[in-house]
């Protein structure tokens, strides 16, 4: 069975839609969506998620990531290092994504960035 077949079928039998599904993964709709077609938009190839992505559904759905792993035939997993950061104590997809974003900025425009970051810190939310 493959990742996207297992998803599927779980939420069919929960009777939940990808949102609720989402919710109880603590992932986005967009990428339980990615995952049941299988597809990566930006590069047309199989979708590989990263373990932490694979945790973060097994817990969801009431599984160890060694039986999401057992159960889905031959599935490819992206064990890149950004992997080890993310966690329960660590960062989240959010703030991977805004790191990476920061991370390859000038020098000029960090300090610019870390300026604008400061200001939201201290403003009241509204």
């Amino acid at each position: 069975m493959t990742l996207a077949a297992l998803i599927l079928d779980y939420r069919k039998k929960h009777g939940l839609s990808q949102r609720q599904l989402a919710a109880q993964c603590k992932l986005s709709t967009g990428y339980i969506s990615l995952i049941e077609k299988d597809v990566n938009p930006q590069t047309g190839k199989k979708m590989v998620p990263t373990l932490a992505v694979l945790n973060k559904l097994a817990k969801g759905m009431g599984l160890t990531i060694d039986e999401l792993l057992n159960t889905c035939d031959d599935m490819p997993v992206n064990l890149s290092e950004k992997t080890a950061l993310v966690g329960e104590d660590g960062f989240d997809e959010l703030d991977l994504e805004i790191i990476s974003i920061i991370s390859n900025l000038s020098l000029h425009k960090k300090k610019e960035a870390l300026g604008f970051l400061r200001y939201l810190e201290a403003r009241e939310d509204m």
